[in-house]
């Protein structure tokens, strides 16, 4: 019985030294490292989250724009009849032979 008191504390001993001292020398640094990396994981993952809050709003903006941009489109279109059509007037206008001009003084055939 003596042995297997004997076997079981030293066993015993064995699983305490595991316990208590770390099983590889540079699991301390590991664990460290690991915690770093979780709390560098934690931030991107904050700052992941605005950019997709700003990609979403510009996403929106740019919907917007594409709306009035085809708005703009569509009356720089009609300007641009109305000025073909003035221009096309202020030719024929040139084309047309010049009124005579009055004089500013009134004429004297009056009798």
């Amino acid at each position: 019985m003596n042995k297997r008191l004997y076997g079981v504390a030293v066993a015993c001993a064995f699983l305490g030294m595991g316990i208590a001292m770390p099983s590889c020398p540079g699991q301390e640094e590991m664990k460290q490292q690991i915690e770093a990396l979780n709390t560098q994981n934690q931030a991107n993952l904050k700052t992941i989250q605005n950019l997709n809050g700003q990609i979403s709003t510009l996403n929106h903006d740019m919907g917007e724009v594409k709306t009035l941009l085809a708005q703009v489109s569509n009356t720089v279109l009609a300007q641009k009849a109305s000025i073909e059509q003035l221009e096309a007037a202020a030719k024929v206008a040139a084309a047309r032979p010049a009124a005579p001009a009055r004089s500013a003084t009134p004429s004297r055939r009056r009798r």
